[in-house]
């Protein structure tokens, strides 16, 4: 009798620990984000049936990500992938902000952002940095600073441990690569004012590497080597798809709240030819640049919770222990 009782309570305990561990799992997920420079993004791109496929597989990993080089005037192209996503989001679906086209030439561009609110996401405010007026430039005199200005965008997380948080999406013209991150310094101080934040990430396809930003230039940037700015993607990074080595795609932030927040060792490149398997000209069809991704701690009072939980379930398992110890 007493080892029949011995028999159920070894499977008492070891369904209670599954249930807690999966109880874990499900409530200390930490938040993906991710930016993806998805190369002349458009109708043209949309009708590839087995890139879109990849695509949507590339997005549906992450809660927040930043799309861009959509040039789509239309505007079309990015609904229907956004459709096409939330087909396949899980029951999660995605909602989108995107910026106005945005350039100084005829080629205009747009940032997308796509972020999951089941995941715990509100956006409270968003807007363009404003660097000056580009109906001004004349004659090689540039009167603005950026292409295509940043596109800020104020998250609200219930999820995370970092509540409130900015994230500026950028794509540096590749000419004016060094000039621009020059500037971002401006761009920082400008959301600190205007949102009366400190936890701010700015990120995108920098081209931040080889020859549009030389080694001898790095000095002349100053956030670089200024210990209040966090680069997570290193310099010997590779977010290129074809036969280079250059870390184009960054992310630099401020606030204390990404440095204690970002889970250690998640900023790095995705690398989706390796992890679908796709051979490299298909693989530069879905774009010339890898995404790139970070993800943020989950909500300590969540875990807390949780581990609370776990104690109760491991108390329990040693009364049952101990009753049928004495009463069998």
């Amino acid at each position: 009798m007493k080892a029949f009782n011995l028999y159920n309570l070894f499977y008492f305990m070891i369904v209670s620990h599954i249930c807690v561990l999966n109880t874990v799992t499900c409530k200390t997920n930490s938040l993906r984000i991710g930016a993806f420079n998805v190369q002349i993004f458009g109708a043209s791109k949309m009708k590839e049936v087995n890139v879109v496929e990849v695509l949507v597989d590339i997005i549906v990993k992450y809660d927040i990500i930043l799309i861009q080089e959509i040039r789509d005037a239309s505007g079309d192209a990015i609904l229907k992938l956004l459709d096409k996503v939330n087909e396949n989001s899980g029951g999660n679906p995605f909602t989108m902000k995107i910026s106005p086209r945005l350039g100084r030439s005829n080629s205009k561009e747009q940032y997308a952002f796509l972020y999951r609110e089941n995941s715990g996401l509100q956006v409270d405010r968003e807007y363009v940095y404003d660097d000056g007026d580009e109906n001004l430039n004349s004659d090689g005199v540039t009167v603005d600073t950026f292409e295509r200005e940043p596109y800020i965008v104020s998250f609200t997380s219930t999820s995370t441990k970092l509540k409130r948080f900015v994230l500026a999406g950028l794509h540096i013209s590749p000419s004016e690569a060094v000039k621009e991150l020059q500037a971002l310094k401006k761009v920082f101080d400008d959301i600190k004012t205007n949102l009366n934040i400190e936890d701010i990430m700015i990120m995108g396809d920098f081209n931040a590497d080889c020859s549009y930003v030389p080694n001898y230039k790095w000095e002349t940037i100053l956030i670089k080597s200024n210990p209040s700015y966090t680069w997570w993607i290193g310099d010997e990074s590779d977010t290129t798809v074809a036969n280079t080595n250059c870390a184009y795609d960054r992310f630099i932030s401020v606030g204390s709240g990404f440095e204690t927040g970002v889970v250690n060792g998640s900023a790095k490149v995705f690398k989706f030819d390796t992890e679908f398997q796709l051979n490299q000209s298909f693989s530069l069809d879905v774009s010339d640049h890898y995404p790139i991704e970070f993800e943020l701690q989950s909500d300590s009072d969540t875990s807390s919770a949780t581990s609370d939980s776990l104690h109760y379930h491991l108390l329990m398992i040693m009364l049952f222990y101990i009753i049928n110890l004495n009463f069998c």
